[in-house]
């Protein structure tokens, strides 16, 4: 993003020589596309109530390497839409990574239990039948 640490990682991946590898965007309107395109989403966050990142890359069946918090817990939990990072340090987060990456598998496994998970529970269908629910129950 455009946040108030840019300057200082932009700097630090020009200081280790990572500046071929590394691109900052800045903020993007329409960002499906860049998410569709990864091949893993490493969300790093220290503190996450229910990221709307995490569910967009799951509903494309993007594997997610999330960091053991909030609702990525209980999301990603069991393998289902990625997995989660054992320590919040770059090494946990590549391991998941590499994991995901050698493995066709479990890659494949993860990615459409993930975009099951969000149909059956954050599609607009999921939504409308718990908000009729709640209507119906208000209404007792």
């Amino acid at each position: 993003g455009d946040g108030p640490l840019r300057q200082d990682l932009e700097r630090k991946v020009t200081d280790s020589g990572m500046s071929s590898l590394i691109e900052f965007h800045g903020h993007i309107d329409h960002v499906a596309c860049y998410i569709a395109s990864l091949d893993v989403l490493v969300m790093c966050s220290d503190h996450e109530g229910l990221p709307m990142a995490l569910l967009e890359a799951m509903a494309m069946g993007v594997p997610v390497v999330g960091h053991n918090v909030g609702a990525m817990r209980a999301l990603l939990g069991n393998n289902v839409g990625g997995l989660l990072s054992e320590e919040h340090s770059y090494t946990s987060y590549a391991k998941g990574v590499e994991a995901l990456i050698a493995d066709n598998k479990l890659l494949r496994s993860v990615s459409s239990d993930g975009q099951k998970a969000i149909t059956e529970n954050y599609s607009a269908e999921a939504n409308k039948g718990k908000m009729l629910n709640l209507y119906k129950s208000i209404l007792r």
